[in-house]
């Protein structure tokens, strides 16, 4: 019973996630949606950049997987 009551609870209320694959943009097929700041998903990249106090850019890097986990190892 408490099985049927939760399926029903998902179907009335869906949250909805796009696949890893799932494409917006027919003119930039590179990029991929990303969680965005405020909620939602925006069809873009990840940045990242390293710079020093005066503002002088060490490294930048771009990529479409939306964890930034992966990405502090290289940019060092």
């Amino acid at each position: 019973m408490q099985e049927a009551t939760k399926r029903l609870e998902q179907a009335v209320d869906p949250v909805v996630v796009p696949s890893t694959t799932a494409q917006a943009s027919v003119s930039d097929p590179d990029s991929r949606l990303l969680p965005g700041k405020h909620g939602g998903y925006i069809q873009g990249y990840s940045l990242q950049l390293a710079a020093v106090r005066n503002q002088i850019l060490l490294a930048v890097e771009l990529h479409d997987n939306p964890a930034d986990t992966g990405a502090l190892v290289p940019m060092v």
